[in-house]
C-alpha cells in the first residue's frame, strides 16, 4: 500500500475537495521523486493539438513510452500494480465514504458474490452499459513559467480524481 489517508481533510462547498498530507512516508515519497521520468519522455499538449500548457506521459496519450518507463522502473511498476488493484480502488472509495462522500460503490468479495448468485440474489449478466471500476495514473508536468490547463470538465465516467504532487524539497511553495 502506498497511500495513508489518515490525515485526509475535506471541504464540501462548492464541491468536495480534499487533501491528505502526508499521504505516504517521506522515504517512499523521496523514492518516487528521485525516480520521476525524464521530461524527454513526455509529450506536450501543444504537440497533441490540445489547449493548455502541460506535458504528459500516459497510457492514454503516449502508451509505448509510458509502458516502457513504468515496466522498466520497479518502483513505478509496483505503484501501477497497486493503483490497478481492488485494494486501491475500494480503499479510496471507503475513505471518501468515511468523509461523507458516499458514491454508493461497495466491494463484495468473490465468495460472497458466489453465495448471492447461488441464492439468485445477483444477476449473472451485467447490465447494459456496465463498466467495472478501474483506476489509471499518468505523469504530468506543468512548466513553472506559465503551465496551465484551461477550465474543463472531466469525462462523465470519471468519478474521482487524485493528484499527487511530486516535488523536491523546496522546489515549489
Amino acid at each position: 500500500m502506498f497511500f495513508d489517508y489518515g490525515q485526509a481533510l475535506f471541504r464540501y462547498t462548492p464541491f468536495p475537495i480534499g487533501i491528505a498530507k502526508p499521504v505516504m512516508p517521506d522515504s517512499r515519497y523521496g523514492e518516487l521523486v528521485a525516480n520521476f521520468p525524464p521530461i524527454e519522455l513526455f509529450e506536450s499538449f501543444e504537440q497533441m493539438g490540445k489547449k493548455g500548457r502541460k506535458f504528459t506521459l500516459s497510457a492514454k496519450e503516449n502508451q509505448k513510452r509510458y509502458d516502457g518507463f513504468v515496466q522498466g522502473n520497479p518502483l513505478w511498476r509496483e505503484f501501477q500494480r497497486w493503483i490497478k488493484s481492488r485494494d486501491f480502488v475500494y480503499g479510496a472509495l471507503e475513505m471518501l465514504a468515511r468523509h461523507e462522500i458516499d458514491l454508493g460503490y461497495r466491494y463484495v468479495p468473490p465468495a460472497q458474490r458466489a453465495v448471492r448468485r447461488a441464492k439468485g440474489l445477483v444477476r449473472r449478466r451485467r447490465m447494459p452499459g456496465y463498466v467495472p471500476l478501474e483506476a489509471r495514473f499518468e505523469f504530468s508536468a506543468l512548466p513553472a513559467d506559465g503551465g496551465n490547463l484551461p477550465p474543463h470538465t472531466d469525462a462523465p465516467a470519471k468519478i474521482v480524481t487524485m493528484i499527487v504532487s511530486i516535488l523536491e524539497e523546496g522546489e515549489w511553495d
